[in-house]
């Protein structure tokens, strides 16, 4: 996407190469079907909202409207949405976003025994000019040739998979129906939820199996939908639905309810930060909804196709004599002066309460304190959510080789980064930087690593490139300043590692060692290990077969609890080697007093690792960090995909070892039952 970039939650930098279809439906030909009152108000807020706030060009949405979007009209434009380009932007390149918005009736009708669901139901979006059974004569409709359908999930899907095919899979699928009604097309009304948007059909109304084959046939069964055009592993779209299979969407005061509440979190976060699981965890609660999000890239940033850090994590609050203190402190990274937006439960959809600072960190808390006049009453137990505020992150030292003129990319992120107006910290600094930018040519970017640790072992270039496009470059800026924030912290004093031992082993398979429980032979440690001190370099073989595994010992008297951090130099990318399996308050120590943690064979947990090359590489660089702690802490949010890892599963320099197929065995388990007179 040649994207936006914002500064603040709901202003953007009016950059999109999205391509948009919102359709909205109130009135409907047939007079079986009763009208909607707010789904045409939908249609015109989404525009308002793609228009105003992401600045799309008009020329790039098509709205369709009432008699606008009969079956034919809906069906010709979705295929469009492959080929509109507008004034702007006339020709569109693969993966930029696609906008797909629905509002109207939804409906159900029974599978047919060549397509199966889980459901025995198939679902379908109702068009303007739907007509059914009781609209018509019964002596005429065998030979009726104006029989118009709903449009099946089915056919829909495979309109996405031909999207998909042609355009790339980052679409955004929105509806606001529903596909489990009330029987009858009649108005099914509460005070409390409203009017109903979807209804079921008659037994009557049978939807012929080959409908729409034209659309389906050639596409391969794996890609067919579960109702309501989502399943949780589809590739092609990421689906936000107004709710469950089971239950209704409803509107009332003239716009749907799931529709209101999606704008209202829309504006209120920053989409360049925010994925599509963060935008449905952020929409308020929906009396009798439950809204849906699905799809392979749900953790995808919205409209963008970028991909999110780790997550953002609640942490839970405490007033203590006076003190509001939070149960984080410098090991989660938390640094003075950073916000937090205060929650009374511990979901991220409560209302804010206050905005508070970091007042004072210490390793296992902070101190907060209003940011701004608060005459409320914190509760005695709340939440706290990290906001992204730029003057609250760690800064990002960038150095940008020349100096670029006014109207290429690299020098207006220079003039943005000195102005103070980029989305996150960045500073330019020429003499220490992490981070150097630069052309290849004028459609590309190159990103040096200039990190004084990562240099001087002869590693300099990030392995990938980026388009020299604003919300490419930014998204990279924005992993670096998480990747090397999260590589320099350390405690004020290492009071710990000096009594931790750590061992890296190369492991082999025993085929004749007992099995595991999954019934696979164990890795178990060769001759070949060695102990390292922190700080020092271990050489690996990077052949994509040798196995390693690391050893951690304690020779303290008291617990410890630990994580284990690949940081990957080459992509940006920071994988776990090992997670804790219980965190949290009370959990058990990974590592007990005077005890050893194995990881990657033995009991300890995790999965042996080896290391590989990418093909224009002839040597690469990570870094093993480990986390101690002698309390139990969560640093999940430490975890990154790399920012280049956008559209596949890019290769990375180390990776897992995959768990071998279980050993084909076989064996008898046998006792007496001995038998006696009473």
């Amino acid at each position: 996407m040649s994207g936006y970039v914002t500064t603040e939650a709901g202003k953007v930098t009016p950059v999109t190469r999205l391509r948009a279809l919102v359709i909205g439906i109130d009135r409907y030909q047939s007079p079986k079907i009763k009208p909607l009152t707010g789904a045409v108000a939908d249609a015109n807020a989404i525009y308002h909202y793609l228009r105003t706030n992401l600045q799309v060009p008009d020329s790039q949405i098509k709205v369709l409207r009432n008699e606008e979007a009969k079956r034919t009209d809906i069906l010709r434009e979705l295929r469009a949405l492959g080929t509109r380009s507008g004034s702007r932007a006339r020709t569109f390149r693969q993966d930029d976003p696609l906008f797909i918005f629905f509002a109207g009736h939804g409906t159900t009708a029974t599978t047919h025994s060549d397509c199966p669901t889980s459901s025995g139901k198939i679902s379908l979006i109702v068009p303007h000019d739907s007509m059914f059974v009781d609209d018509f004569n019964v002596r005429d409709i065998r030979g009726y040739p104006h029989r118009v359908y709903p449009i099946p999930d089915r056919t829909i899907g495979a309109l996405l998979h031909e999207l998909a095919k042609a355009c790339g899979n980052n679409i955004t699928v929105i509806l606001d129906c529903c596909y489990s009604g009330s029987g009858t097309r009649d108005f099914d009304y509460t005070p409390e939820l409203g009017f109903e948007r979807g209804f079921s059909m008659d037994d009557d109304d049978e939807i012929p199996a080959d409908l729409d084959k034209e659309y389906w046939s050639e596409t391969p069964r794996g890609i067919d939908f579960a109702a309501g055009f989502g399943t949780s592993g589809s590739r092609s779209h990421v689906l936000l639905a107004a709710c469950r299979e089971s239950e209704k969407a409803h509107e009332a005061n003239k716009c749907g309810r799931f529709t209101t509440e999606l704008l209202y979190a829309l504006r209120q976060i920053t989409p360049i930060w925010t994925s599509y699981l963060d935008l449905r965890n952020s929409i308020r609660p929906i009396p009798g909804q439950t809204p849906q999000c699905e799809g392979y890239h749900a953790d995808r940033t919205l409209f963008g196709a970028f991909v999110t850090n780790g997550g953002r994590t609640l942490y839970p609050v405490l007033k203590q004599g006076g003190r509001v203190m939070m149960k984080s402190g410098s090991v989660q990274g938390m640094i003075d002066g950073a916000l937090f937006n205060i929650h009374r439960d511990s979901r991220a959809t409560s209302p804010i309460l206050a905005v508070m600072k970091a007042l004072h960190v210490s390793d296992f808390h902070t101190e907060l304190e209003p940011s701004s006049t608060f005459r409320g009453e914190i509760p005695l137990q709340c939440f706290a959510f990290l906001r992204h505020d730029a003057r609250a992150t760690p800064v990002l030292r960038v150095t940008i080789h020349r100096k670029y003129r006014r109207g290429t990319i690299l020098g207006t992120l220079q003039r943005e980064i000195r102005e103070g107006r980029a989305p996150y910290a960045i500073a330019l600094d020429d003499s220490h930087p992490h981070l150097a930018l630069d052309f290849q040519d004028s459609h590309t970017v190159v990103y040096t690593i200039r990190h004084d640790t990562i240099r001087n072992h002869g590693h300099e270039r990030l392995s990938k490139t980026t388009r020299a496009e604003r919300a490419h470059i930014y998204n990279v800026l924005r992993a670096a300043s998480h990747f090397f924030w999260h590589l320099s912290r350390v405690p004020q004093y290492h009071q710990l590692r000096a009594q931790v031992r750590v061992t890296v082993h190369q492991l082999y398979q025993d085929v004749n060692g007992e099995l595991d429980m999954n019934l696979r032979p164990p890795y178990v440690p060769s001759r070949n290990s060695r102990v390292m001190e922190s700080g020092t370099t271990l050489n690996v073989v990077a052949d994509n077969t040798t196995v390693y595994g690391i050893r951690v010992t304690n020779l303290f008297d008291e617990d410890l609890h630990i994580w284990v951090f690949y940081f990957d130099c080459s992509d940006l990318s920071i994988m776990d080697y090992y997670q804790p399996l219980a965190r949290g308050h009370g959990a058990d120590p990974s590592l007990p007093k005077n005890g050893e943690l194995t990881i990657g064979f033995g009991a300890g947990g995790g999965q042996p690792f080896k290391y590989y090359l990418h093909p224009d590489q002839k040597t690469d660089l990570g870094i093993i960090k480990i986390f101690l702690s002698t309390e139990p802490i969560d640093l999940s949010g430490i975890l990154q995909k790399s920012p280049f890892d956008v559209h596949e599963d890019n290769a990375r320099a180390t990776a897992k070892e995959p768990r071998s197929p279980p050993l084909k065995r076989w064996d008898t388990y046998q006792f007496i039952v001995k038998q006696n007179s009473a």
